[in-house]
């Protein structure tokens, strides 16, 4: 045979285009391209191989040709009356258009056509169909007429399901299938035809299919197209495969052969039994519609369009409850089992009613149809581009698929179409359904486009082009998904994503599960995600069905009820037959036919992965979860947030934010809800994952999962929209940093993060770092010309805060601007920094020079000469010890003024009233404030008070000392106004003074290892705080001495130093070594506050020189002459008070300063002087006692009774006098000068008495003399400023040496006296 094969190779060619298969053409040719122009012998020069494909070819080819079967054509379609007609056009032109009514045979009767026109032999004839079932009903149909059956001569395929042979003629499949098919075969080499049938549909695919068509046919000249239709716009499939500006051939064959009555029965609301309006729904609308066509023939086949399959359910159980006769309810939609669909086509002796969605209106012709009722409505896909999401409205149907249903009646006889709307409405409508690719998302065909290499959208021949805007959210959803780039160019991930039969969104998610190993998993959702619902839901059995499936809910997510199910019903799949998985599935209300669909789509997608080299693996182990006392089994957390993260990939468009207590807000602004179905309904979280939104009432989010959101920074980083807020630098690690906010598709991911600014913006950064880091000093580093300038610039801001003042430093912009000539702009961070100190010390050490600043560059101005005077850094307190101070100017705050940093070791040698002298530069700005916070009547006579401050400064002093204690400041200043004024300041005048901050003193307590305690304003506050850490250091110290404070009954312990130093723990203390009272016994002990050491030393000491001479004290008590005293005592006190005062003042006046005994030898001096002395000193002082208080006794007896009334004013000023001499505890606390005195004034008392008798106008009118000069002391005694000073206590005797002078004369006075002299006195206070 092979000898008579043509020798040369352009005939060869020819032949081998002319009895081969169409597949094996182009390997056979091009396996020629090498060759000679004349091949003598084939089997010398080709392959064996080569020559055994090219005899099983023409053996294939001739096999075919024997295998077309006699081919007849039914006479009652109209199809087959022009059969010769189509033919003649099949063979002569490379395209034909065939445009018939539904009911004209030419579904099933074009690809037997095509056999008779000798196609089918050199490949298959492929016929495409919308729909699944219609592929596979098609298939039966022409198999039947062919003779033969379903994957012999014809087969068909589906998703899924695969009866086609080899050597099968026909091949009738879904538009996908062909698509899918394009991928591997992009020239359709194993067909020689194809018919696109129901084109007027104008699916997506339908679409598609045509524009790869058009550019296939002028690379195969050899392929026949058939496009057949409705009689809807032909003419534009013509244009479409216009050849030569020629365009296709158009034939229309006639459908019907019998007229169709249109009624219109619009719903109207009627009156119920009780006359109550109501609205007429739609099921009850098709049964009165039924009712009206029993009338006309209670026999002829009905078929009713409805919405969907709920709809379906409904309308047959309002049929069901009317008790219809003779009638059957047939349901027909997609999902049914192939059992329950073929029985549409089955010849019943009862009336049938088809209850059909609309895969009745073209795809299927349903036998045996008489009337039609059209509801007129149709649930369509539409994508919308603004908000991103794919929703299933419900809307009125084209007046085109208006007349579709109404031909689908009238064919075995007059037929009837109701309508249930009215004519206007009808006429109202849009001519033609908007084909499928101006209402969806483009990302399947522009991947499938990228992929192929078909060009570019905007070149593609589509019959109408999609808008750009539709385009243009094809690629971004591509680019979301990282198909694409941003260029657009195919990425490796997509041609992955482009070879699973998916949506390029769900392959995305199989993608990254493979990266975080939980593929079988995400397998097992995508194939799900893929198909409808496998629950078997309606309005009857919703609330049963949901209490079944609670058994496989997760509360984390709704995807994990899902992959629980898939485990459920594998493990029953691989136990159970057939039926009885039927009947578990229907028990727990699943759909048989989806789960199987979901099985063998998981079936499929593993075989695809595992043909691009993607292992799946198995399901990952349950574990175990303890509930309450339930134990059960589920997902591992680790697992979950895996799964999770690769369904994120697919689904970044699908997150939303809980924005109030029941909405949430989606990508791109929309507001969304959780469907009540969902397991997240009740809990809410704060972020949600959906696998979609579906618009029905409202937004409504179906299968959620709670997500982490940080997880979309990882898998969407092209995708993320970065914002940076507040830029600013970070001392501690030397670098620029900001707030980083992050948001997807408006939706804020993360919000102010803080990140490294300045690789972001260098040139901020930049500035930045110059600014704060070299201008403000807040950078670590030890650069020669840094640590020169920071300190220049520390010393000039320390004047300035010394000074208050801010116009001694150069503006910070001189500085920088300085910096910014010589530090390249690149540095934009310390570790940039150093290196570039480093790299440029060993190069050009000059330029490093160049940044050294001087301090005449840096001050404006030279600061006054005694500056360090009037603002010291070290301050001197009255006990010798010095603090250190620092001067901050920083207004408003607390640290403002003069800062006293303190040791904790100091802590108890401090005194508040130390600190009132602040340093001696902030002293008359306070003075200052002092007076202006007086009254206007007081405040007018210290007049400028800067001045009077300055003045009255001079007369103060931190040193001034009254009994051995400091004077305070406030009375040294109360002190030094009045000397003056003419009125006289007392303290109060100054009201509630609050003092400026920077004049109040602010502590700051460090611990041995300077580090910051605490700081405060309040000194009391910081001592009682934290002295308790001296105490607890020095009470250590003194438990380790000793075991516990010693207890004295003897002073034989040696002396007592004034102070002791205490080490420990890096603290150095002074703490005070004193005698003191403990539960009325004497101990030794260290004190931590030197004043509280001396207080209780001399209390001590005189209990301790008691208890030596306990004898004599007892002695005292018993045998003093006290018993005339003791009565004239009785209104002030007991004989035992009065005893104790003179026995306590008589060893007061042998002991004056108890606590100036520290060593045993004063201590036994003065026991000495007490042994030899006190009983004496007592006895002498119980006699003075005596006398004064017999002598008070008297006088005040003479000024009781009846008295002159001339004698008023005198008296009453005598007996004031008596009870300012006389009170109670006056043994104790009048100084000694004067309580030796007392005696003297009584008898001067009793002389006054003696002269007012001759002269009371005399006395009345010394009294008034007096009474200015006694009222001018009693103010300086209620002024707290006063209290205490020695000079105002003897002023207070003096007074009454003065009422001698003017009273009691001839009485000689200790000194000389007068009013003019005391009150000067007392005005010099």
């Amino acid at each position: 045979m092979l000898l008579n094969f043509p020798k040369k190779k352009s005939e060869l060619i020819r032949f081998i285009n002319q009895e081969c298969l169409i597949f094996d053409r182009y390997t056979l040719s091009n396996g020629l391209r090498e060759k000679p122009e004349v091949i003598e012998s084939l089997e010398e020069s080709m392959s064996s191989a080569w020559l055994s494909r090219l005899s099983k070819s023409i053996e294939n080819a001739r096999s075919r040709v024997q295998k077309i079967p006699q081919i007849s054509f039914p006479e009652n379609l109209p199809v087959s009356a022009r059969k010769e007609e189509l033919i003649e056009l099949i063979k002569n032109n490379q395209v034909v258009v065939i445009a018939g009514e539904t009911g004209s045979g030419k579904t099933t009767q074009i690809p037997k056509l095509c056999l008779a026109a000798g196609q089918g032999v050199f490949g298959k004839i492929g016929c495409t169909q919308p729909r699944r079932l219609a592929a596979r009903s098609v298939a039966e149909r022409i198999a039947e007429e062919l003779g033969s059956t379903v994957g012999d001569l014809v087969g068909y395929q589906v998703r899924f399901l695969d009866q086609v042979k080899a050597h099968s003629l026909i091949k009738v499949m879904t538009d996908g299938i062909l698509l899918a098919e394009i991928q591997n075969d992009p020239f359709l080499n194993q067909y020689d035809t194809i018919i696109i049938d129901e084109a007027h549909e104008r699916s997506v695919n339908i679409d598609f299919l045509l524009g790869i068509l058009k550019q296939l046919l002028l690379k195969r000249q050899d392929l026949k197209v058939i496009i057949t239709s409705a009689t809807i716009n032909t003419e534009r499939f013509a244009k479409h495969f216009a050849l030569n500006g020629k365009p296709a051939p158009i034939v229309e064959v006639s459908g019907r052969t019998y007229p169709v009555e249109v009624r219109y029965r619009p719903l109207v609301p009627y009156e119920d039994e009780v006359g109550n309006a109501i609205e007429q729904d739609m099921a009850t609308a098709i049964a009165d519609a039924v009712d009206e066509l029993e009338h006309e023939d209670p026999f002829g086949d009905v078929l009713v369009f409805q919405i969907g399959e709920r709809d379906i359910k409904e309308t047959a159980e309002v049929l069901r409850k009317r008790n219809l006769k003779n009638t059957e309810i047939v349901p027909l939609y997609a999902r049914l089992s192939m059992a329950e669909q073929n029985k549409v086509f089955q010849v019943s002796q009862k009336r049938r009613i088809i209850l059909s969605t609309n895969v009745a209106e073209t795809s299927l012709t349903v036998p045996g149809i008489k009337y039609v009722i059209d509801p007129g409505q149709v649930r369509i896909s539409r994508y919308s581009v603004r908000s991103k999401i794919q929703r299933l409205p419900v809307e009125k149907i084209s007046q085109a698929s208006a007349n579709q249903r109404k031909g689908r009646c009238g064919r075995v006889s007059e037929g009837i179409c109701i309508r249930l709307y009215d004519e206007e409405d009808f006429k109202s409508r849009p001519e033609f359904t908007d084909p499928e690719i101006q209402r969806t998302s483009l990302a399947s065909i522009i991947l499938t486009m990228a992929q192929l290499r078909l060009g570019s959208v905007k070149n593609f021949p589509f019959i109408e082009p999609p808008n750009d805007k539709s385009v243009n959210d094809g690629f971004r959803q591509l680019y979301e998904i990282g198909a694409l780039d941003e260029k657009r160019r195919l990425t490796e991930e997509g041609r992955k994503i482009a070879k699973l039969p998916i949506e390029p969104a769900v392959a995305k998610m199989v993608m990254q599960a493979e990266k975080n190993g939980v593929l079988a998993e995400v397998i097992v959702l995508a194939s799900v995600l893929s198909i409808q619902d496998p629950r078997d839901l309606n309005e009857t059995n919703m609330q049963t069905a949901r209490q079944a499936h609670k058994q496989w809910d997760d509360e984390r997510s709704d995807f994990l009820f899902f992959l629980n199910l898939w485990r459920f019903y594998e493990h029953q799949r691989r136990h159970l037959s057939q039926s009885k998985l039927r009947k578990l599935c229907r028990t727990n209300f699943l759909s048989y036919i989806r789960m199987k669909e979901w099985h063998e789509l998981t079936i499929q997608l593993e075989q695809s992965l595992k043909r691009i080299g993607m292992h799946v693996g198995e399901l990952h182990l349950y574990e175990e979860v303890k509930e309450g006392n339930k134990l059960s089994e589920r997902l591992s957390d680790l697992h979950s947030t895996a799964l999770h993260r690769a369904l994120l990939s697919g689904l970044l468009g699908n997150i939303a934010m809980l924005d109030d207590e029941r909405s949430y807000l989606g990508t791109r602004n929309t507001k969304l809800f959780i469907h009540p179905s969902s397991v997240l309904f009740k809990k809410r979280p704060k972020w949600i994952l959906s696998a979609e939104l579906v618009e029905t009432s409202k937004l409504f989010a179906r299968t959620n999962a709670q997500i982490d959101v940080r997880w979309v920074e990882q898998l969407a980083p092209h995708l993320i929209k970065r914002s940076y807020a507040d830029p600013h630098w970070q001392k501690k690690s030397g670098q620029v940093g900001a707030y980083e906010s992050l948001t997807l598709f408006g939706l804020p991911i993360i919000t102010r993060r803080h990140c490294n600014y300045g690789p972001i913006n260098p040139q901020d950064a930049h500035k930045l770092f110059l600014r704060h880091g070299l201008v403000e000093g807040e950078l670590s580093s030890k650069a020669a010309f840094f640590v020169h300038n920071r300190r220049l610039v520390e010393e000039v801001e320390r004047l300035e805060s010394k000074l208050r003042r801010l116009d001694l430093l150069v503006d910070d912009e001189q500085v920088y601007q300085f910096y910014a000539e010589r530090i390249p702009t690149h540095i934009y961070s310390q570790p940039a920094f150093e290196k570039w100190v480093k790299r440029t010390e060993q190069n050009a050490p000059e330029q490093l020079q160049a940044l050294f600043l001087s301090k005449e560059w840096l001050m404006k101005q030279q600061a006054d000469a005694h500056l360090q005077q009037n603002f010291p850094d070290q301050v001197a307190l009255p006990n010798k010890l010095k603090i250190a101070v620092d001067y901050r100017f920083e207004p408003g705050k607390k640290q403002d003024g003069a800062i006293f940093n303190i040791a904790l070791e100091q802590l108890n040698l401090l005194n508040p009233q130390d600190f009132e002298w602040l340093t001696p530069g902030l002293l008359i700005e306070k003075i200052s404030c002092y007076i202006k916070a007086l009254p206007k009547s007081l405040r007018k006579q210290f007049i400028p008070a800067p001045q009077y401050a300055q003045l009255v400064l001079s007369d103060m002093s931190p040193q001034k000392t009254e009994q051995g204690q400091a004077v305070p400041w406030l009375s040294q200043l109360v002190w030094a106004l009045n000397r003056r004024a003419n009125q006289k300041v007392r303290s109060e005048d100054f009201g509630e003074l609050v003092l400026p901050l920077h004049l109040t003193p602010y502590f700051i307590l460090f611990d041995a290892k300077q580090k910051k305690i605490a700081g405060s304003a309040d000194l009391l506050a910081l001592k009682r705080d934290y002295q308790h850490l001296v105490e607890a250091q020095i009470q250590r110290h003194q438990a380790k001495q000793n075991a516990q404070s010693v207890l004295v009954t003897h002073w034989d312990f040696g002396d007592l130093a004034p102070e002791k130093t205490i080490k420990q723990k890096g603290l150095e203390m002074v703490a005070y070594p004193a005698l003191a009272m403990e539960a009325e016994q004497i101990v030794l002990r260290l004190f931590a506050d030197q004043q509280e050491a001396r207080e209780q030393h001399a209390q001590a000491v005189l209990a301790l020189l008691r208890r030596e001479l306990v004898d004599k004290e007892k002695y005292l008590q018993k045998k003093l002459p006290l018993q005339k005293a003791c009565l004239c005592y009785a209104p002030y006190g007991t004989c035992v008070d009065l005893t104790d005062d003179v026995i306590t003042r008589a060893l007061i006046q042998l002991v004056a300063h108890p606590e100036q005994l520290r060593t045993q030898q004063q201590f036994n001096d003065a026991l000495e002087v007490l042994r030899m002395q006190w009983i004496e000193q007592a006895q002498s002082l119980a006699k003075l006692v005596t006398e004064i208080l017999t002598e008070h006794q008297k006088i005040a007896k003479q000024v009781k009774g009846k008295i002159n009334p001339r004698w008023l004013l005198s008296l009453a000023d005598i007996c004031q006098q008596l009870d300012d001499l006389i009170v109670a505890g006056f043994v104790r606390n009048t100084p000694d000068k004067w309580l030796q005195q007392l005696p003297r004034y009584l008898q001067a008392l009793q002389r006054r008495l003696e002269k007012i008798d001759q002269d009371p106008n005399k006395d009345q009118q010394g009294i008034r003399q007096l009474q200015p000069l006694l009222n001018l002391f009693n103010e300086r005694l209620q002024d707290n400023a006063y209290a205490g000073r020695e000079d105002l206590i003897e002023i207070r005797w003096l007074l009454e040496e003065l009422r001698i002078s003017i009273f009691s004369q001839p009485i000689k006075t200790l000194q000389p006296v007068s009013i003019q002299r005391l009150e000067k006195r007392l005005r010099q206070l």
